[in-house]
């Protein structure tokens, strides 16, 4: 299966469904996350609710790390630099 994964940067919620398709072996072909500021200001919505919350949501370089995935940063997903990759 060819596809690739889209995520806000190290969105928790993202990162949780990009971890149980690594797990079931569903690998995407590129990981596009948009780094942003609605992006961050998503994820520490997010993390403000745990305590540890590195330990229990993982960076995407992490999950991705020994899986053989290009990691992408785009500016906003809708742009035409995202349609390029």
């Amino acid at each position: 299966m060819n596809f690739a994964y889209l995520n806000l940067q190290d969105h928790p919620r993202g990162n949780v469904i990009l971890q149980h398709l690594i797990q079931n072996g569903l690998i995407p072909s590129i990981i596009i996350e948009e780094a942003s500021p609605l992006a961050l200001k998503n994820r520490n919505s997010v993390l403000s609710a745990f305590k540890n919350s590195a330990e229990v949501f993982p960076a995407t370089k992490d999950l991705i790390s020994g899986v053989n995935v290009p990691l992408t940063l785009v500016g906003n997903h809708n742009d035409e630099q995202c349609e390029g990759i």
